[in-house]
């Protein structure tokens, strides 16, 4: 056995909702990946308008077009990063709204809460694992919301 195998009651709680767990991994990925895109898609831009010798600023004759081509690239970029800003930001509380609160709910409901008194771990032991593995997933989305921030202040 590994030094990483989940044991105890973080591997229930991750067994017990590994397609939640899943599809919270997979947008937190899409937003990660979206903003590895966006920044070397615009940078790529920059790049190619740079090479041209125009300049936003200073527009001479004959450069009007690669200027409205780069503003057009860099304006519908800057909005999509602001709208996948402001999803990354509401979905460590959307997760805690509708994962965290219906998992210890349940458990009152259920009556499982009381079978934490009678295994081997401390009874605090288990409704902490049960908060700590959805954390870590509200933590890997903030981290994205915050890329998306940064990056949207880089090309702003």
């Amino acid at each position: 056995m590994s030094a990483l195998a989940l044991r105890g009651p973080v591997r229930l709680v991750v067994r017990q909702h590994r397609l939640v767990l899943w599809i919270s991994g997979a947008l937190a990925l899409a937003g990660i990946a979206l903003v590895i895109g966006a920044w070397w898609f615009t940078s790529a831009a920059a790049d190619d308008f740079a090479g041209t010798g125009c300049s936003v600023r200073h527009t001479v004759t004959g450069c009007g077009i690669q200027v409205r081509h780069f503003l057009s690239i860099e304006l519908h970029y800057a909005r999509l990063l602001n709208d996948a800003g402001l999803v990354m930001t509401a979905l460590p509380a959307l997760i805690g709204l509708y994962v965290a609160g219906p998992l210890i709910g349940r458990e009152l409901d259920d009556g499982t809460y009381r079978l934490s008194w009678t295994q081997s771990v401390s009874p605090a032991r288990r409704p902490a694992a049960k908060l700590a593995v959805p954390g870590i997933l509200l933590v890997l989305a903030a981290a994205t919301a915050l890329a998306f921030r940064v990056l949207r202040r880089y090309h702003a």
